[in-house]
């Protein structure tokens, strides 16, 4: 029976993430990856990969800070990883604005000045802005293409020789023994581990921890976004609609824009094959594109659908397992999972012996 000291199940950018935290913080360890299909080949792989420094609750906001200074860091160390600097502009309600700037977990968030302002109509042309919103910037934001990233570092992973990534294997069962784990997968193999960390995004409900997580209250919900097929220009700026929680990001790489809205099609399964952009879906997404940028409405020809998995009060849940040491589940990140996810990753091991 293979032995290890930390199994993370599932290989979405959460848990590899979390695994290689784990051989950063642990270098003696030896670390199991594993996933039912391939690396990054889930929710990690439809996701804008969009990262600002910002928290709806105080949660997120502790979650947002620690994923930001790693995600530099990151990318210091492997300048080759696949994430990009992109100015920030946000439009919310005049009466929200305070709110909204207590958010940021960095200062200097303001009213955009007109040269600001002019540059933004530049990049959308015919944008609309109503008199009782407001457009902030003053910050960066990053975005990333999940996938690569989730590659990148589980082949630095493995590159260590004290980690390794087993695709194609589901685990049907975690059962607890003396000196830690016996997981069960579904080929029939046994594996020893004194560890385990289940980051299975939006299978949560499905598999190890899944009674847990629906006792929790986790719950699978849509999450959708149009493709607009209009090239970007170099330092086009991302824009963010906060009343109507959907964001409009220029990826030059792809030639073409992410806009991103909110479904609120419930109890999902994390199935491609049974997800689709409905009706609803695109008439809701194209109404608040016309309220705002009408001169993109008429090339949005595609767009991407999965879903995630989200706690009632959308703060992430990371937690062991009832009265079972060194059983953490972590996820349920509500859309954010890889703005979020070196933050709860660093949580989810500090809970871990």
């Amino acid at each position: 029976m293979p032995e290890f000291d930390l199994a993370v199940i599932g290989a979405g950018i959460l848990g590899a993430v979390s695994a290689y935290l784990a051989c950063q913080q642990q270098p003696e360890w030896r670390v199991l990856l594993l996933d039912r299909s391939l690396v990054g080949d889930g929710a990690t792989q439809y996701s804008a990969g969009l990262d600002i420094p910002y928290g709806r609750n105080a949660r997120q906001k502790h979650y947002s800070t620690i994923s930001t200074g790693i995600y530099r860091d990151l990318k210091a160390s492997i300048p080759e990883l696949p994430i990009y600097q992109i100015p920030l502009f946000s439009v919310v309600a005049k009466d929200k604005e305070k709110g909204l700037c207590s958010g940021f977990t960095t200062e200097g968030i303001r009213p955009a000045t007109k040269p600001e302002l002019a540059q933004l109509h530049k990049s959308y042309p015919g944008l609309a802005i109503p008199e009782d919103q407001i457009v902030l910037t003053g910050c960066m934001a990053h975005y990333a293409f999940p996938v690569q990233v989730a590659q990148l570092l589980v082949r630095r992973l493995k590159e260590t020789g004290r980690a390794e990534c087993w695709e194609g294997v589901e685990i049907d069962g975690v059962q607890p023994t003396g000196e830690g784990f016996k997981l069960a997968t579904n080929d029939g193999r046994n594996i020893s581990a004194r560890r385990v960390l289940v980051a299975t995004g939006p299978w949560l409900l499905d598999g190890p921890a899944s009674e847990f997580a629906r006792n929790a209250g986790v719950r699978i919900k849509k999450v959708a976004a149009l493709h607009i097929n209009r090239p970007p220009a170099p330092q086009d700026p991302v824009i963010i609609f906060f009343d109507e929680d959907a964001f409009l990001l220029p990826v030059v790489q792809r030639r073409e824009w992410i806009f991103s809205f909110t479904s609120e099609e419930w109890d999902c399964v994390p199935e491609v094959s049974r997800l689709r952009i409905s009706k609803a879906d695109r008439e809701l997404a194209l109404k608040i594109l016309d309220r705002y940028c009408p001169s993109f409405v008429h090339d949005c020809h595609g767009g991407r659908v999965f879903c995630d998995a989200y706690t009632p009060d959308r703060i992430p849940l990371v937690a062991q397992v009832a009265d079972v040491p060194n059983f953490v589940v972590a996820g349920a990140c509500s859309g954010s999972g890889y703005r979020l996810a070196p933050g709860i990753g660093v949580e989810a091991l500090s809970k871990l012996a």
